[in-house]
């Protein structure tokens, strides 16, 4: 029987949603963490065992965040949503409070802010958007569109505590050091390890409202017996007394007329939710996961790398880092419209508008940076808002050809083809920046 959830209990989900994603893009906002932690390392190079590029930290993450996915749907379906997503708020916290402690040996910051908190972001995340789109239904699209403000809001907030807390004078990134610009004033680097203190603190209120929120808005409600309107898994079969059975693929439109049983029997829907291994059978899968690994690369270009591209052009900090705000605010605005755009005109054809505005305005960002701090900061305030589409497109084609049973590992598969790349973009980067040049790296 299909299961009506209160309104009430579904904007609760949808606000738990939003808080619960908002400290969840360490990528969203980690370019702009990326030149103090760069400074900071170059600072204390002489101090440390293993000195190591700080894009490590970003590439970390996103593996074990997709590694981590994969064996999510086993362990929820073991122990649960709430207690898996509990378990990964709590490490979450812990992770960006022991970075605190960490920062001073870039290997040892990779392993917590990267791997662990990578792992935690992994289970929290995929749980947290089933729950969304099991208690919304035919809507999911349109909540995933809402709930993907999250991780642009924690964004601003992040970028804002780390210009507030690291360099609230506007210093200038004053060393030159081959390709590299970074900041020398020692008052600011010292500032640099208080940082993961105050987001722990914003953490730890975001994950207990959070989760107070979703808690209320699941309690009492069997998400398994909530059957949306419009089955995106393409297949489902009506019965009725007076009209042949039919049994339909909306996608291939393919129709199988048999005779009447000349009994009335209500409406059915039988969605086909496919495991990892059904999935990984499917042409679709590898259509996807061709998708998610082509716009892998300018995802992680950008939002990494786009303020010490810009350094180089623009010495001021304010500014740069004001970009980056504008941008996730940008993104505040227009995601839920994409949640919207793709449930009315389909999935697929956003997806293909995203990736190739993506490709388009990226190139133009280097453009921008010969033409002047205005143009530049216009064209990446743009590139901002479709790169940062990528995950939740993804998400949605997911749940659109697989279902949701299996949503969390059928996630993480999908972004599995990231891996090998995401494991080699900072040997490409500084191989591309040493015998190519910055604007390479864009275009």
């Amino acid at each position: 029987l299909e299961m009506e959830v209160p309104r009430l209990k579904k904007l609760s989900v949808l606000a738990g949603g939003v808080l619960l994603s908002t400290p969840l893009a360490l990528t969203h906002f980690y370019g702009n963490l990326l030149p103090y932690l760069a400074s900071y390392f170059h600072y204390h190079k002489d101090r440390m065992l293993y000195p190591m590029d700080p894009l490590w930290v970003a590439t970390m993450f996103r593996s074990f965040f997709s590694l981590s996915m994969v064996f999510t749907s086993p362990i929820e379906l073991r122990f649960g949503k709430f207690p898996c997503i509990v378990a990964g708020g709590v490490v979450m916290c812990v992770s960006v409070v022991c970075s605190y402690f960490a920062v001073v040996e870039p290997v040892a910051l990779s392993l917590i802010f990267g791997v662990t908190h990578g792992i935690a972001v992994g289970v929290v995340y995929p749980l947290t958007l089933k729950l969304l789109l099991q208690t919304w239904g035919d809507k999911g699209g349109t909540a995933v569109g809402f709930m993907a403000m999250g991780p642009p809001l924690g964004a601003m907030i992040n970028i804002g505590i780390a210009y507030g807390v690291i360099n609230p004078t506007n210093k200038e990134a004053d060393l030159e050091v081959g390709s590299h610009v970074y900041f020398s004033d020692a008052d600011t680097l010292r500032h640099v390890p208080y940082y993961f203190l105050v987001m722990g603190g914003g953490l730890v209120v975001a994950n207990v409202l959070g989760i107070s929120l979703l808690y209320y808005g699941s309690r009492g409600v069997n998400h398994e017996s909530i059957a949306p309107k419009r089955i995106s898994s393409s297949r489902y079969m009506t019965l009725s007394e007076n009209k042949d059975q039919t049994f339909s693929d909306k996608h291939t439109n393919i129709k199988d007329k048999t005779k009447p049983t000349g009994r009335s029997t209500p409406k059915i829907k039988f969605a086909f939710d496919l495991s990892p291994s059904e999935m990984l059978g499917t042409l679709q899968f590898w259509l996807v996961w061709l998708c998610c690994l082509g716009i892998s690369h300018s995802f992680y270009v950008h939002l990494s790398l786009y303020k010490e591209y810009g350094q180089r052009a623009i010495s001021n900090d304010a500014l740069l880092a004001s970009t980056a705000i504008l941008g996730m605010a940008a993104m505040i605005f227009i995601r839920p419209n994409v949640g919207i755009v793709s449930d009315k005109f389909g999935i697929r054809a956003t997806a293909f508008a995203m990736c190739a505005g993506s490709s388009v305005f990226m190139s133009l960002v280097v453009v921008g940076f010969y033409a002047g701090a205005a143009v530049f900061v216009v064209m990446t305030l743009v590139t901002f808002v479709l790169v940062s589409l990528q995950l939740m497109v993804t998400s949605i084609l997911t749940s659109h050809y697989f279902g949701k049973t299996h949503y969390a590992s059928n996630m993480g598969l999908v972004c599995s083809g990231q891996l090998l790349l995401i494991f080699l973009e900072p040997l490409l980067v500084e191989a591309v920046i040493d015998h190519l040049g910055w604007d390479y790296l864009f275009l």
